[in-house]
């Protein structure tokens, strides 16, 4: 662990890798990587990777994005996992969707991603003060990050500035955008509190596809569809 960087990787029993990208959240400040421990192990089934953008600076910091690729190149290599997946809360859903473009990966479960940092592009002030220091964004717009061979589960809150940063996330056939009509911005934390969290990532890292969208629309979530079409909906 660096003062700009934290990583850990905790093996499993499977052939399954989990990246976790931390967000800020409660654990702004704190040097450890470690956010969904107990939701992606799977009882230890799962090796995991845990990684922290400690300098809260959504991966713009220079050189942190090559760190990060190398950590993760290095357990890929030694791993040699059938399957990837990445997941990650606020900053951390942003890094997972970020680095899946560099990647190759199964799934990802992105919950309340920003689409950048930047200002000038999508303006949100909660994170205002995370963006002046930064000087260049070297991080990508998270419309310049979907693979098309990636499933993407996004849960999201469609209140106040958040519905802003969902509507500015490209929709696509491999995007699976889920809105949560009376949420903002602490949807992680609503659903794991009320023993939600758990099942939906299971069921999807599982490939469980439909029962797991099943689960988001029974938690309150509604797919978000083209401004053409109904803006929310159940899933089928």
């Amino acid at each position: 662990m660096s003062d700009t960087l934290a990583v850990r990787y905790v093996p499993g029993a499977g052939a399954r890798l989990v990246l976790s990208f931390r967000g800020i959240g409660a654990h702004d400040g704190e040097g450890r990587a470690e956010e969904f421990w107990g939701t992606v192990s799977q009882g230890g089934r799962n090796h995991m990777l845990f990684i922290a953008d400690r300098t809260n600076g959504w991966y713009n910091t220079r050189g942190m994005m090559r760190r990060i690729e190398a950590h993760i190149r290095a357990v890929l290599d030694a791993v040699a996992p059938r399957q990837v997946f990445a997941i990650g809360n606020s900053m951390g859903a942003y890094g997972a969707c970020v680095f899946s473009s560099r990647f190759d990966m199964d799934g990802v479960i992105a919950i309340c991603p920003q689409a950048t940092l930047d200002q000038r592009l999508v303006e949100d002030r909660r994170w205002a003060r995370y963006a002046r220091p930064v000087r260049t964004f070297r991080a990508p717009h998270l419309a310049d990050c979907i693979r098309p061979a990636t499933r993407y589960t996004i849960l999201q809150g469609a209140r106040g500035l958040e519905r802003r940063q969902a509507e500015a996330i490209p929709l696509a056939a491999n995007v699976r955008h889920f809105l949560f009509p009376g949420a903002f911005h602490a949807l992680a934390e609503g659903l794991k509190a009320k023993g939600q969290l758990r099942p939906i990532v299971t069921a999807l890292l599982d490939g469980e596809n439909i029962h797991a969208e099943r689960l988001i629309v029974e938690a309150g979530g509604r797919l978000r569809r083209a401004r053409s079409q109904p803006t929310l909906e159940a899933a089928e």
